[in-house]
């Protein structure tokens, strides 16, 4: 059970191009709807950093001890780096939801692992999460929760979907200048 007034960790990778190594990724830290602090690290694109990077980004932050979500805008960062879930749970001891405005297609995603990147552990990696996650639909968005009891997860994206958006239109305007899109 969530309790109220809980910390979320908000995180939101920037746009970037084929030809990039790593991309920009923001988190921010929210409660009762403010924004109490911000972190950023680089993780590489399309490869298997992104759970370490944000386990080692918490680890520092003077909020650690506090964080009791993550919220991501897909089980994916930067391309195809997957966000190992069970690894975050393991490590900080907090759950995971991912968020997105389309159904989760995961024949797609394998697919993608499968001719994009042909990495049999990454492939490994995400059917094992496939099958340990629980997929809700809330407030016109699809949840991937893992960790997390299904009121808690519907009531955080109910308000969490706002700051990945902040994040989103952040990242955009640190890479590109100006911030375009949605999430």
């Amino acid at each position: 059970m969530l309790k109220e007034g809980a910390r979320i960790l908000v995180i939101e990778d920037s746009p970037f191009r084929r030809t990039d190594k790593s991309v920009f990724a923001l988190g921010m830290i929210v409660r009762n709807d403010i924004v109490e602090g911000a972190m950023s690290f680089m993780v590489k694109k399309d490869g298997d950093d992104s759970a370490d990077k944000i386990i080692r980004a918490v680890k520092r932050s003077r909020f650690k001890d506090q964080i009791k979500l993550l919220v991501i805008n897909g089980i994916a960062i930067a391309g195809l780096n997957i966000v190992d879930m069970a690894k975050i749970r393991e490590m900080l001891g907090i759950g995971s939801i991912a968020i997105t405005r389309k159904r989760p297609r995961p024949s797609l995603l394998r697919r993608a692992i499968r001719t994009m990147t042909k990495d049999k552990e990454k492939l490994s990696l995400f059917n094992r999460l496939s099958n340990e996650i629980s997929i809700y639909r809330a407030n016109g968005y699809y949840l991937q929760a893992f960790g997390i009891e299904k009121k808690d997860a519907v009531k955080v994206a109910s308000y969490a979907v706002k700051y990945l958006r902040l994040a989103h239109l952040i990242t955009g305007a640190v890479v590109r200048g100006e911030s375009k899109g949605r999430i």
